[in-house]
């Protein structure tokens, strides 16, 4: 009796499911824009609003932060494929040997 071991085969699980981004409303307060916002503001004319701002360094920032991100995904994406590739190789080797 010959006894051959075979490995188990390797679990890929699937990716997760894409990032889907909602839009994002931006909107540019100079001076003259805000002192409009306020009047129609005291007159009962305009929506309150909390107001969110960033410095040009702060966006600066965030945009070099998402372009981090961006690059990291990439990368694992990229060595993911290459694992898997590998892995499938191994697998039809396997299976012309047998």
């Amino acid at each position: 009796m010959i006894t051959i071991e075979k490995p188990a085969p390797m679990y890929h699980p699937p990716l997760p499911m894409a990032v889907k981004s909602v839009p994002v409303e931006w909107k540019i307060l100079t001076p003259d824009t805000m002192e409009e916002y306020l009047n129609d503001l005291k007159a009962g004319e305009a929506p309150v609003n909390a107001w969110y701002s960033l410095t040009t360094k702060g966006y600066e920032n965030l945009s070099n932060n998402v372009a981090q991100v961006q690059r990291y995904i990439q990368q694992v994406l990229s060595i993911v494929e290459y694992y898997r590739e590998t892995d499938k190789a191994k697998e039809e080797d396997n299976e012309q040997t047998d």
